[in-house]
């Protein structure tokens, strides 16, 4: 009799704790789901939820290939999100190089056409921990595979 009185006295007087695993990112998805349905975006987006924390989210979208396995399309999504998020985190190196080529006629020494290549060269260089994937999804019209990522950014 005493233990059971001991046992409802000592689960009456406790406060109890249970862990939620991804019960806060629930809401984050489906967050994100609904700004991407109204307006598809790729990239990087800086987040605010209802608790002041701030967070990074990265979006990459890959064509859906029959041939290519999940394996790969997740390596691919990751590689590209962790590239994105150093590019915006780390800052990154432009060059722009212009190519005129000219075609002369060598009768009259007059230019007879000009042919222009523009050269876009982008580099970053940093290191991206803690950058997970949040969720996946096909598009409604099967086209495109969505991957969300997200990091937790400490102001």
């Amino acid at each position: 009799m005493k233990k059971i009185l001991f046992l409802i006295l000592l689960l009456s007087s406790a406060n109890l704790f249970a862990q939620d695993f991804g019960g806060d990112k629930v809401g984050l998805i489906n967050f994100i789901k609904r700004m991407y349905s109204i307006n598809p975006f790729d990239g990087i987006k800086l987040m605010q939820n209802d608790d002041a924390k701030n967070y990074l989210i990265c979006v990459i979208s890959i064509k859906n290939d029959s041939n290519k396995t999940e394996n790969i399309l997740f390596t691919i999504a990751d590689a590209k999100a962790r590239a994105k998020a150093s590019q915006y985190l780390n800052g990154s190196n432009t060059s722009i190089e212009l190519i005129l080529i000219t075609n002369e006629d060598k009768t009259s020494s007059s230019v007879s056409s000009v042919q222009t290549t523009e050269i876009l060269k982008e580099s970053s260089a940093g290191f991206i921990n803690g950058i997970e994937l949040l969720t996946n999804f096909v598009t409604p019209n099967k086209a495109d595979r969505v991957f969300i990522y997200y990091k937790e950014i400490k102001p």
